[in-house]
């Protein structure tokens, strides 16, 4: 998917949410993030995103590649409730 598609999808989100959040946690995907978070270093953003997340005010928090710990924060927000 292109990242301006994506942008746009976040653009669209926050408007109908009604407001931007403090901070978003993402996984690493490559539209976003050019060097993924390790230990010992923050990860690196694309220009496009990094200046998106600026001009919306929210900071970006991507996951460690192959930590589910941190991974599992962004996935236990996606449920389906069944009635």
């Amino acid at each position: 998917m292109k990242t301006e598609v994506l942008l746009s999808f976040l653009a669209r989100a926050f408007e109908h949410i009604g407001g931007v959040p403090k901070e978003l946690v993402i996984d690493n995907l490559k539209q976003f993030v050019e060097k993924p978070r390790t230990k010992d270093d923050a990860a690196i953003l694309t220009n496009t995103y990094s200046e998106f997340s600026k001009d919306y005010g929210f900071k970006v928090k991507p996951c460690m590649p192959y930590r589910p710990q941190t991974k599992g924060k962004t996935e236990t927000q996606n449920k389906i409730m069944d009635n």
